[in-house]
C-alpha cells in the first residue's frame, strides 16, 4: 500500500465514524459539521505523524539491510582475494618444486 495515502484514509475513516455517531445521536447539522471538521483536522495530523514514523522506521531498516549487504560483499571480495593469493602461492611452490627437480636431474 502506498503510504502517501495513509493520512487521508485515517481522516476519512474518522469522519465517517463521526457522521454515524452524529446521525445516531440526532445532532443538528451545524453541530455535526463542526464536529466532523474538528475530527478531520485532528485525525489528519495523527495520520501524518503515523506516516512519518512508519517511513522513518522503514528507512532505518533499509539502511541496516544495506549495511549488512555491504559487509557480506566485502567479505566475499576478501575471500576471493585470499583464494587468488593462495593459488598464486601454490603456483610459485609448484614452480619451485619443478625447478628443484630439474636441477636435481641435471646434477
Amino acid at each position: 500500500m502506498n503510504r502517501a495515502y495513509l493520512p487521508a484514509i485515517i481522516t476519512y475513516l474518522a469522519a465517517f465514524i463521526t457522521c454515524l455517531i452524529c446521525i445516531l445521536n440526532n445532532w443538528g447539522v451545524n453541530e455535526s459539521l463542526i464536529m466532523i471538521l474538528v475530527v478531520m483536522v485532528v485525525f489528519f495530523i495523527i495520520g501524518t505523524i503515523a506516516k512519518e514514523i512508519i517511513d522513518c522506521t522503514l528507512s532505518k531498516k533499509k539502511t541496516e539491510e544495506e549495511k549488512k549487504e555491504e559487509i557480506t560483499q566485502e567479505k566475499e571480495e576478501v575471500d576471493v582475494d585470499v583464494s587468488v593469493f593462495k593459488q598464486e602461492l601454490l603456483g610459485e611452490k609448484q614452480d619451485n618444486n619443478e625447478n628443484g627437480n630439474a636441477t636435481e636431474e641435471i646434477s
